[in-house]
């Protein structure tokens, strides 16, 4: 992939920071505070993520959603990369759902096994961002 076009690396760069927010997100979702007095190093490992969904393209924060296509890695423990697909059928999907959906949600499993579900809404400001990507990356 050639980085050469500034309207590419706009879009690698969003990219990666949608990737950032996820393991973000996935990080630290539903933590606890901690306690003023001690470190409590048993709660902060249950709360480790494991496994990470896909992410999902949804109308409303309680509506049914559409995983986007593609392949879910575990980079490390506590980094998941989405790749989504580049098959034509599921890239104009993907492409759909990532311009006209307004939230997503994602699953993590934490090594405790217990379960959140994140959602998060893309706002104004993250639905220009998301034009100006997908514009330049094109049909």
């Amino acid at each position: 992939m050639s980085f050469r076009s500034p309207l590419r690396r706009a879009a690698a760069v969003a990219a990666a920071a949608l990737v950032l927010f996820v393991s973000l997100a996935a990080v630290g979702a539903h933590a606890a505070p901690p306690e003023a007095k001690k470190a409590n190093y048993d709660l902060a490992s249950r709360w480790t993520p494991a496994k990470v969904g896909k992410l999902v393209a949804m109308a409303t924060p309680a509506a049914d959603g559409t995983p986007l296509l593609g392949d879910l890695v575990d980079v490390n423990d506590r980094l998941f990369w989405f790749a989504l697909s580049q098959l034509a059928w599921d890239r104009a999907s993907n492409l759909r759902l990532l311009s006209e959906s307004p939230f997503f949600a994602l699953s993590v499993t934490y090594a405790s096994g217990q379960t959140a579900n994140i959602a998060f809404e893309k706002g104004h400001s993250g639905a220009a961002v998301f034009q100006q990507v997908l514009a330049a990356w094109g049909p």
